[in-house]
C-alpha cells in the first residue's frame, strides 16, 4: 500500500494553510477512483474554487448548494484512450444547455505514439 493515505503528511501540511483554489489538469480520470477518495474529498472540502477539465472531479460530486459550476469552452468528451471506461453523465448536456463563452486557449492535448501524431493547444 502506498499513496496519501500512508504518508498524511502531505495533506497535514496543506490543511495547515486552510482553503485556496485547487486546479486540476489532466487528471486522466484518477480522481474517480476509490483509491483516490481521500485526495479528492481533500479538495472538496478544502477548495473555495476548483479549475478542472474534465478528466477532473466529475459533477455528481459537487454538491449544487455548495458549488456554484461555470463552464468555459466547448466539451469534446474523452479522448479515445479513456472512452471506454470513462463516462461523463450529463456533461455533454450541461454544457450544451449552458452554452458557455470560450476559454480562450486550448487546454486539451492529446498524443498518440503508435501514430506519430501531436494535437496540442
Amino acid at each position: 500500500m502506498g499513496g496519501i493515505k500512508s504518508a498524511p503528511g502531505f495533506l497535514k501540511f496543506c490543511q495547515r494553510l486552510g482553503s485556496g483554489s485547487s486546479f486540476l489538469k489532466s487528471s486522466s480520470y484518477l480522481i474517480v477512483r476509490a483509491g483516490f477518495a481521500t485526495i479528492r474529498e481533500f479538495i472538496l472540502g478544502h477548495s473555495n474554487r476548483i479549475v478542472q477539465d474534465d478528466s477532473g472531479i466529475p459533477l455528481a460530486y459537487f454538491d449544487p448548494s455548495k458549488w456554484n459550476l461555470r463552464l468555459f469552452g466547448v466539451y469534446l468528451g474523452p479522448i479515445d484512450l479513456f472512452k471506454p471506461n470513462i463516462t461523463s453523465p450529463g456533461l455533454q448536456e450541461v454544457f450544451r444547455q449552458g452554452n458557455p463563452p470560450p476559454l480562450g486557449l486550448r487546454v486539451r492535448l492529446s498524443l498518440e505514439l503508435q501514430g506519430s501524431q501531436f494535437n496540442g493547444g
